[in-house]
């Protein structure tokens, strides 16, 4: 499991800067490329650890509920509220909004379904989860 994740990890990472490379930043076709890469990555983490992930039921009352739907809503309106972002129009950052979801859908399970929960079959929780949020950390550093 540790050398899918890796990989997956790995190749999101170098499509990711090839896009950026040969794109830019911060533009249309850019964005369009790396939200297909996003979807992509999330769609084929999902089939491949989703019976690993979901082998406890989900709460799903969690989700309806208003300090999560708060949470959502504060993460979408980010782009809208960045000021790297002044010089875009308001189309580009509600479709950055959208597809930023699936960047935080593709964390998520990339380091709370998979990563945390394997550290949780070898140390404690609170182990597993300082020694995620440090591997989550060392990740965006260079992102």
């Amino acid at each position: 499991m540790w050398l899918a994740i890796i990989l997956i990890e790995v190749i999101y990472v170098l499509v990711s800067r090839t896009i950026i490379h040969f794109c830019g930043v911060y533009n249309f076709e850019a964005e369009t490329y790396l939200s297909v890469n996003r979807i992509v990555t999330f769609a084929v983490t999902f089939v491949i650890f989703k019976d690993f992930i979901f082998r406890d039921k989900p709460d799903l009352k969690a989700i309806v509920s208003p300090l999560w739907i708060f949470a959502v809503l504060l993460f979408l309106s980010i782009p809208l509220l960045e000021g790297h972002m002044d010089g875009h129009g308001l189309d580009f950052k509600l479709f950055f909004s959208f597809t930023s979801i699936f960047v935080a859908l593709h964390e998520e399970i990339v380091y709370r379904g998979v990563v945390q929960r394997l550290l949780l079959e070898r140390f404690s929780t609170t182990k597993a989860i300082l020694i995620t949020s440090s591997v989550f950390t060392a990740y965006h550093i260079g992102m």
